[in-house]
């Protein structure tokens, strides 16, 4: 036709177009069962989108339920798709809104820049944000402040009404303790765990020491509320705690900021409450101040250093002010002496010589020289009635009256004085 030539048509070839792999992120913040339905919208969702997109493939939901925003470090499965992420595993990320994603802008934003170096993008559906768009990380800054300015809102308002709980001598919430349960918003007695801290308070006033308590705790095969074994610390709160006399300190601790969650000691930058007998005691006032004063002078006197510790620490107890005996040293020679005549306080007790103290020691025991771990084994503690009298009180239920010799030259008179002085 006219010189035409004719070329048949052909079918254009089918190109083979990689589909994109893509994943989503949900989460929700509690799991309060109102927040269930939220969590389980978001990933049936996500998965129909995927699904139903030619172009896509599935490359799996990551779902944090219960976990808070304001960080990343403990979501599990965000920490696992990043990491999936670095393995090319996934092209495209879809989420919700930028606070399931994040409320703290500086994790966002480090996300973000690590996924885009990786030219992986992440699709924010509510704010409609394409972190590889145009103007997609100016978006994003501006956004996630507002997220988690609300997060911060949102916290001070729940600092606040739990400040007016305190104000008017209210807990926040039951505490898990020992010794207590929750029920109908008040601190009910579990009997026998009550049995187990009067006895730790009873064994405080009779000399042993935290220590020693927490040991026999563990030896008797008690265990605190979360099913551990009751360490040194555990068995100083209990002793240390209001709770046990009927009282409530609030507010001991604070979190710092609601980024970080960073709990801190309350040491005056916030008000604490006190509440006198808000609930039933487990031990008396009395008994509790007293155990109060002995955790405060063994605090002061160092006696939680091991170092300064001997087998006669808080065993001595003086029989005209019941106070304990501490241990006073110069150059080699070493006495024992009332704690309150140590302060300047009024006392008539005197000084108890350490050669003196542990000769008495060996008569009573029977032992031809001084062993430390006999006589923690055998004596309970050392009454001083008077001078030169000491009254021991056995671990068996015994007492025995002993005597020790005044003889002050002969005590001071030691062999090393002695070497020292045929020098001169």
């Amino acid at each position: 036709m006219n010189g035409t030539e004719i070329i048949p048509a052909t079918k254009p070839q089918e190109t083979n177009v990689q589909k994109k792999k893509v994943a989503a992120y949900a989460r929700v913040s509690t799991d309060k069962k109102d927040q269930e339905s939220s969590y389980e919208a978001q990933v049936n969702h996500f998965t129909k989108l995927i699904m139903n997109n030619p172009e896509w493939e599935f490359a799996g939901i990551y779902t944090d339920n219960g976990i808070s925003g304001t960080s990343i470090k403990h979501r599990k499965q965000f920490l696992q798709m990043m990491e999936d992420c670095r393995a090319r595993k996934i092209d495209i990320i879809l989420t919700k809104s930028i606070s399931r994603f994040a409320r703290n802008t500086v994790d966002l934003l480090n996300s973000v820049r690590k996924l885009k170096e990786l030219g992986i993008e992440v699709r924010f559906e509510k704010e409609n944000i394409n972190t590889l768009g145009i103007n997609g990380e100016f978006l994003l800054t501006v956004t996630a402040a507002v997220a988690e300015q609300e997060s911060v809102s949102i916290s001070n308002n729940i600092k606040w009404a739990i400040r007016k709980k305190y104000m008017h001598g209210e807990p926040s919430g039951g505490t898990f303790v020992y010794g207590y349960r929750w029920v109908d918003r008040q601190y009910v007695i579990e009997p026998e765990e009550a049995e187990v801290i009067r006895q730790m308070y009873e064994r405080l006033l009779h000399g042993e020491s935290v220590y020693a308590i927490a040991k026999r705790l563990r030896d008797e095969g008690r265990l605190t509320v979360r099913g551990k074994q009751f360490s040194t610390i555990t068995v100083r709160r209990i002793l240390s705690n209001p709770l046990y006399v009927g009282d409530l300190l609030l507010q001991k601790v604070f979190v710092r900021d609601c980024i970080t969650k960073k709990v801190v000691n309350n040491i005056g930058q916030r008000d604490r409450y006190y509440v006198r007998n808000h609930h039933a005691a487990i031990v008396n006032r009395e008994t509790y101040d007293k155990v109060q004063e002995v955790l405060a002078y063994r605090t002061k006197m160092g006696f939680r250093l091991r170092k300064d510790m001997t087998c006669f620490t808080q065993k001595i107890q003086c029989g005209i002010c019941g106070k304990w005996y501490t241990r006073f040293s110069k150059d080699d020679y070493v006495d024992w002496i009332c704690s309150t005549r140590r302060k300047g306080e009024k006392c008539s007790s005197k000084y108890l010589p350490d050669r003196r103290l542990k000769a008495a020691c060996c008569r009573v025991l029977g032992l031809e020289e001084f062993d430390e771990d006999v006589f923690k084994d055998k004596v309970e503690k050392i009454v001083v009635p008077e001078q030169h009298r000491l009254v021991f009180h056995m671990k068996d239920g015994t007492v025995i009256d002993e005597t020790w010799e005044p003889v002050c030259r002969k005590d001071w008179w030691t062999p090393e004085r002695r070497a020292e002085r045929s020098k001169l």
